[in-house]
């Protein structure tokens, strides 16, 4: 199917290549900057789709600019090195391009099945034999992206603490890699337009505005996870790291009774042996589990007896487990009849906030200060500016 694409793309391309792109050229409108996010950084990009809105779009090859009308559908495709652009107007290639959306509205993009909104200046560039998308967006629009993609909930006083959480780790992030793009998947913070809570991630935004949790006058790791299981996880378990004062483990009575406070999963035990002899570079036979810290979360996993820590063994076969995956690091294993079957609780790593216990948090009327005092005990909610980075 996607040899098809490009094949009909190329093609439409050569028709396109004798009537090039007929729009006047305008001047480059001027932009205010905002956090640069790399978009799709876990897929292999070739080609793709963007789609203007009734505002119509602005776009900039290589430095010139023209206005399109509203509704545009834009082909993109990488082509001998370059990016080029197929649309109702006609055929461009360029090194960078970019495309603005008009009086501030959105875009969107279209990857295979994915057709997803997106405010901001959308920069498309050829990088290493693959399509590289940088969104430069709002300040509070990342954040509100951020809270809309990562709690999927209305409940106001959580959002507004993963609001100041979000804000903690876009703001640690960019002090300390001098600005650096952030991502937009698990690996730093998930980036997403979800239209179901997009607007009261807003508000939960704009009511925190500048505010962030600091230790020591400096900003915490923000760490949060879907649910701890019921206890709260500390760094140096997970991370084998120093453990820090503001993790402390602990019993959490406000994650309890929910989705993941109990699980079963399978995997097939040839299948796994397979694939961990591939990363290990020898036959695996076995895999067990060793040593457990104060909330019950195995510390090592004995890969054929070989010690490797826990959480990076969960991570390279959690996809083989049926029904959703190895979900955190607290369960029970055992091999039954061809298969590993886990039992356990949480999802997610269970470091900081649990995202399902601040929803009950709010549910039973605590303020976000009081959920993010909670999760971060000896740490301050403090204002320091964050528009300006």
């Amino acid at each position: 199917m996607h040899h098809l694409l490009i094949t009909t793309l190329c093609f439409t391309a050569l028709i396109y290549h004798l009537f090039p792109i007929g729009v006047p050229v305008i001047p480059v409108p001027n932009r205010t900057t905002g956090i640069n996010v790399q978009l799709f950084s876990d897929h292999f990009l070739r080609s793709l789709h963007v789609f203007g809105t009734g505002k119509g779009l602005v776009l900039v090859v290589d430095g010139q600019a023209r206005r399109l009308h509203a509704n545009t559908r834009i082909n993109v495709l990488l082509q001998r090195g370059l990016v080029a652009l197929i649309t109702q107007y006609g055929y461009i290639t360029g090194h960078r391009v970019m495309l603005i959306p008009e009086a501030d509205n959105f875009l969107e993009v279209q990857i295979t099945d994915q057709r997803l909104p997106f405010a901001g200046t959308l920069t498309i560039q050829a990088v290493n034999k693959q399509l590289s998308l940088t969104l430069n967006v709002a300040h509070t629009t990342y954040l509100a992206g951020v809270v809309s993609a990562e709690m999927p909930f209305l409940q106001m006083e959580a959002l507004k603490a993963q609001a100041v959480l979000a804000r903690t780790y876009a703001y640690r992030h960019l002090i300390t890699t001098q600005g650096k793009n952030m991502g937009d998947t698990e690996a730093t913070q998930v980036f997403r337009i979800n239209p179901v809570t997009f607007s009261a991630a807003q508000k939960a935004v704009s009511e925190t505005t500048n505010e962030m949790i600091f230790w020591q006058n400096k900003p915490i790791e923000a760490l949060f996870s879907a649910s701890n299981g019921g206890y709260i996880a500390t760094n140096s378990t997970l991370w084998h790291s120093d453990p820090l004062p503001y993790f402390v483990p602990r019993p959490d009575p406000f994650d309890n009774n929910n989705a993941f406070s109990e699980w079963s999963v399978q995997a097939e035990v040839p299948t796994l042996h397979a694939h961990l002899s591939k990363l290990y570079g020898s036959t695996v036979s076995s895999l067990a589990w060793t040593e457990k810290d104060a909330s019950g979360r195995w510390k090592y996993a004995l890969v054929t007896g070989k010690r490797i820590p826990a959480n990076q063994v969960r991570a390279q076969i959690s996809r083989f487990f049926r029904e959703g995956g190895l979900r955190s690091l607290r369960f029970e294993m055992q091999v039954e009849k061809g298969f590993y079957i886990a039992k356990g609780r949480g999802a997610g790593h269970g470091v900081g906030l649990s995202q399902l216990g601040a929803k009950r948090m709010a549910e039973q009327g605590k303020t976000y200060q009081e959920i993010l005092s909670y999760y971060f005990p000896n740490t301050k909610v403090t204002r320091k500016s964050f528009d300006s980075l």
